[in-house]
């Protein structure tokens, strides 16, 4: 074929060449008339070939042909312009297509697609009618050809399944030492464990089925049929087999009913069994119908009667769907359930739940769009869907995949070692404190990334063009900016914190620390921490596009108001510094300070708490303090 397009083109141009001959003796009539004198005293006309090589060897002429093709292609057909004419416009409605609601676009498509159907039907119907009665009997439908081919097609389909199951058989051992190392391996986590035996699974399953199409192939070539020949009733066969088989590889992928080792979605074998069978129906009915039975009515019958038949399948598929999804929905509403009960995150416990008590909605909006789709584009419905299909599952698996080795990995309780407990005594509960928090922040992340995938899948969002645009690329920069500074800051703090802590402990360091150094250092930890998170914040917002400068003159001015309005406070607080950098007084010293007499128990930064003879206890400002 690919030799045949030089001729191709040589033939499209020749035509060309005759269709604007005309044009060009109305454009140029002085060489017209020239060649009309000329004409008469000459030979014949010269071929299309000649004439098509002495139009491009010109140069004003090439060029003229180059215009006026332009000007065919730029201009509208005559009954389109008149459509679009005033006159036209203003004997038809008012409404612009922009402005029609969707209630009426809706009814005009319901409209239009029952029209279809019915169309079909009638065609369906006198098609069918005239084979009974037998007209032109002969022309539409071969009886004896229709026969030889059900036979050849049915030694193919035979051969290959039974080649399938058979290739199947022989892999069965190598399928259940993959699952079993994948249930009891040691070497990896479970979550990179499971993908990487159902990753090596899906490839030896591609394998089979592209041997078992490959012997298909060979089988109908050379040993049915025609020797030598691939007839196109065993081509659409094969080729539906390979699609299809594919198809129900990936959904094996997820519901594998006999290896627990090599299922990536974590129900029970049970569940996997009954969707799997089921899916696998689903599958078969669609696409052996719409790729191998209409395209083969459309050539032994009536294109007519093929699209009806198409029609056909897509309902029945739609009706069964829709059957088995509500026969389910309570079964699978409270496997969710029980799922969500596990769970130990209050966003995915939630989100189970409210899944649970619309999942059935989702599918049956599903099958609905799929349904219309093939009604309304006959043509790229199937393709689209499937594509759409696949991509959708495969951000969903994917997704959940990542989500389960987050929570295999960090989402665990995290356990020091004895030693490092000894020494830094709260720095294990600070981590298990902030993973569940940061395991919250990335599941959100990693649900708005599947959500934008799917409708990315569906034609309902372009990522790409977002990610490309200004806006999407400054969103996904400025996130993982603030993310970085989210990190860098939490471990500054974690560092520091911990190095506080160390020195606090009495069994690390230099012993049982002193009064003053456990005041000095709760201060400055404190103070550490208020100014860790006013620092992140405003970088934070500044990273964010929020300008932080009226943030930082506002702050500024309030502090004065507060410097001036509680000038006693302030003064507490910087004679308390000195004091404590002057180690003047420490915890346990006998004192006379604001002519209370007695035991320091507590300094704070502000006061210091005295428990005098009598049990009193007092507190008395730094600024009293003499």
């Amino acid at each position: 074929p690919l030799r045949l397009l030089p001729w191709l083109g040589v033939w499209l141009l020749a035509m060309i060449a005759i269709l604007a001959t005309p044009a060009m003796a109305q454009s140029t009539p002085s060489e017209s008339a020239s060649a009309e004198g000329t004409a008469s005293s000459e030979a014949p006309a010269p071929t299309s070939y000649e004439a098509l090589a002495n139009l491009l060897e010109d140069e004003q002429s090439r060029q003229e042909l180059i215009e006026m093709l332009r000007s065919q292609a730029s201009a509208l057909p005559e009954g389109i312009a008149n459509e679009l004419s005033p006159e036209a416009a203003a004997q038809g409605s008012e409404i612009a297509p922009e402005e029609v609601s969707l209630p009426r676009q809706l009814a005009e498509l319901t409209s239009r697609v029952v029209s279809d159907v019915g169309g079909q039907f009638e065609q369906v119907v006198g098609i069918v009618g005239g084979l009974f009665a037998g007209q032109e009997a002969d022309s539409v439908f071969d009886m004896a050809a229709f026969t030889s081919a059900a036979i050849n097609l049915g030694l193919v389909i035979v051969a290959t399944f039974a080649m399938f199951m058979i290739f199947r058989r022989l892999a069965k051992p190598l399928f259940t030492k993959i699952s079993g190392w994948s249930l009891n391996g040691s070497n990896l986590t479970p979550v990179l464990r499971l993908i990487t035996c159902v990753a090596i699974a899906a490839v030896i399953d591609v394998l089979l089925v592209s041997v078992s199409y490959v012997g298909g192939n060979l089988l109908a070539t050379f040993a049915i049929g025609e020797a030598g020949e691939l007839s196109t009733r065993a081509s659409l066969f094969l080729n539906a087999f390979l699609v299809i088989e594919l198809l129900k590889a990936g959904v094996r992928m997820l519901f594998s009913s006999h290896y627990e080792g090599l299922r990536l979605l974590p129900i029970s074998t049970q569940e996997a069994s009954y969707w799997n069978r089921w899916l696998a129906r689903l599958i078969g009915m669609v696409g052996y119908g719409l790729m191998v039975v209409v395209p083969l009515i459309n050539f032994y019958v009536a294109a007519s009667l093929g699209q009806a038949v198409g029609t056909l399948i897509m309902l029945l598929a739609f009706i069964y769907a829709v059957a088995v999804v509500l026969k389910n929905r309570l079964r699978l509403r409270n496997n969710l359930n029980d799922m969500a009960a596990k769970s130990t995150l209050t966003a995915s416990r939630v989100s189970l739940q409210l899944f649970a008590r619309t999942w059935h909605l989702f599918a049956l909006l599903y099958f609905l769009i799929v349904f219309v789709l093939t009604l309304t584009r006959p043509g790229d419905a199937l393709p689209f869907v499937m594509f759409a299909t696949l991509k959708s599952l495969a951000a969903i698996v994917v997704g959940l995949l990542v989500s389960s080795f987050l929570t295999q990995t960090i989402g665990r309780r995290i356990t020091l070692s004895d030693d490092l407990r000894r020494k830094l005594p709260l720095l294990e509960k600070r981590l298990n404190s902030y993973v569940p928090n940061a395991l919250r922040v990335l599941r959100t992340v990693i649900l708005i990334v599947v959500i934008m995938m799917v409708l990315n899948a569906w034609g309902a969002f372009d990522l790409a063009a977002w990610y490309a645009s200004e806006r999407g690329a400054n969103l996904v920069g400025n996130l993982i900016s603030v993310a970085v500074i989210l990190i860098v800051a939490l471990a500054v703090w974690l560092g520091l914190a911990s190095l506080i802590e160390h020195k606090l402990n009495p069994e690390t360091g230099y012993g049982e620390p002193s009064a003053r150094a456990k005041t000095l250092l709760s201060l400055f930890r404190n103070a550490l921490a208020i100014a860790m998170v006013t620092i992140t914040g405003m970088i934070v917002l500044s990273e964010i596009g929020i300008n932080i400068g009226p943030l930082i003159a506002g702050a500024g001015v309030l502090g004065l108001a507060i410097g001036f309005g509680a000038q006693k406070l302030v003064q507490d607080v910087i004679t308390g510094v000195f004091i404590q950098v002057e180690n003047a007084m420490n915890t346990g010293d006998v004192v006379t300070v604001g002519g209370v007499t007695g035991t320091a128990e507590r300094l704070s930064i502000r006061s210091v708490g005295i428990r005098d003879l009598s049990g009193t206890y007092h507190i008395v400002p730094f600024s009293s303090v003499d």
